[in-house]
């Protein structure tokens, strides 16, 4: 069973694939690139907080998310929760 977290981490990686997809074409997709950058982003962070059992809310939006990060990116190595791509 995959866990809460890692759900949101691999939707994070899609979103980070697809941007490098649409990146990559002879004449590249950047705003489809720039929005799911922001997106992979976004549910980054969110599969982080979940991790740390911080409280997500839905329909935020990542400035917001900001101000809780740097204490618990201090609190966690990301080698133990961020996929490789």
């Amino acid at each position: 069973m995959i866990e809460y977290h890692d759900a949101w981490l691999l939707k994070a990686e899609n979103d980070l694939r697809l941007a490098e997809i649409a990146i990559r074409q002879d004449d590249p997709i950047t705003d489809g690139a720039i929005y799911h950058t922001q997106q992979y982003a976004e549910k980054a962070l969110k599969g982080f907080l979940v991790f740390k059992r911080s409280e997500i809310k839905k329909h935020t939006i990542l400035p917001s998310w900001l101000r809780s990060v740097p204490y618990l990116i201090l609190t966690l190595n990301p080698c133990c929760w961020m996929p490789t791509i």
